[in-house]
């Protein structure tokens, strides 16, 4: 192996990743070559190497408090490098990744036949969200987790129209990680206050300025805008859309209803907040808008539930994914 990618291996922050082929990490390389020869070059290139530990650290638990993954099919959308691809196999499922960037289709097949799921997990290129390449009713569960954000506008809600016709009745739409324009501080791109409020073209005009953003970056293909809770649950179909978020034990509120560790003023603080967010909840956003009380965190984690025929209204109640 070249010398210049052994760090990765000694670096006992590594995280659990097997010895990946010269291919990977060649492939790898060449999609980080802007960076070369940079201090950000092996930060970045360890960054990449240890998504994987990332993913089973934080989108397998945050998928499975909603849906079991064994024996299903998933969709990703915007896998990237594939590491959210991996996890997901590791897990039993059979999975469909896809991403509309040539450029890193390969570098994921690759991951993803390193860690020993070519059988399981297929990626593809698919430059057109607008017409997803797949039948109707063809996934149990389709991810989209750190993607809407970089969705332009006009295509969210084809793509979003997209993934629900591939979803299968019953099944769960898990969108993750997608910063929230209501926030006031976009801690995702720029780390601006209030750019989330501005206009398209003032907001990267303030990012440029700010030297925030290069002056050949898109703000929006970046992510700095974010995107809103509304904008994702409108253009689902309302009379088939379960939003799980809704009701317990899925809600922001039902897996924070005790606070540990920490200093007693800290823990006072923590007590008040979820107080707070409950009463906001339960008394406002509940009941008079049919809201939950994540619309307003930082970054949108929903975990939508298209109704099965059963489901829909006049027919018996629905439940959980499982």
């Amino acid at each position: 192996m070249n010398s210049r990618f052994q760090f990765v291996y000694d670096n006992p922050d590594s995280g659990k990743f097997p010895p990946y082929s010269d291919d990977f990490m060649r492939a790898l390389a060449a999609l980080l070559k802007s960076h070369e020869g940079t201090p950000e070059f092996e930060q970045w290139f360890l960054l990449n190497l240890t998504r994987v530990a990332d993913k089973r650290r934080n989108l397998i638990p945050a998928l499975t408090r909603y849906t079991t993954l064994a024996d299903k099919e998933i969709l990703e959308i915007g896998c990237g490098l594939g590491p959210g691809t991996v996890a997901l196999a590791e897990q039993g499922a059979r999975v469909t990744a896809l991403d509309v960037d040539a450029k890193v289709i390969e570098t994921a097949r690759l991951r993803v036949r390193d860690h020993g799921f070519a059988d399981r997990a297929q990626v593809m290129h698919v430059p057109n969200t607008r017409h997803l390449p797949f039948a109707d009713q063809a996934f149990d569960l389709i991810v989209c987790n750190g993607v809407m954000e970089h969705v332009l506008p006009s295509l969210r809600h084809p793509l979003l129209n997209e993934m629900w016709r591939v979803l299968k009745p019953g099944g769960l739409l898990f969108i993750g990680e997608t910063p929230n324009r209501l926030w006031p501080i976009d801690g995702h791109t720029t780390g601006l206050w209030w750019i989330h409020y501005l206009p398209l073209p003032l907001a990267a005009w303030y990012a440029k300025a700010r030297h925030r953003i290069r002056p050949v970056d898109d703000l929006n293909e970046l992510g700095g805008l974010g995107c809103t809770y509304g904008t994702l649950v409108r253009a689902l179909p309302r009379r088939e859309t379960d939003v799980l978020n809704l009701r317990p034990p899925y809600s922001w509120i039902s897996r924070h209803r005790t606070v540990t560790g920490g200093r007693p003023i800290v823990r006072l603080g923590k007590k008040c907040l979820i107080f707070s967010a409950r009463l906001t909840e339960q008394v406002i956003l509940h009941p008079l808008f049919h809201r939950p009380i994540d619309m307003f965190f930082p970054y949108l984690t929903l975990g939508v539930q298209k109704k099965s025929p059963a489901q829909l209204p006049g027919q018996a109640g629905g439940h959980a994914v499982h």
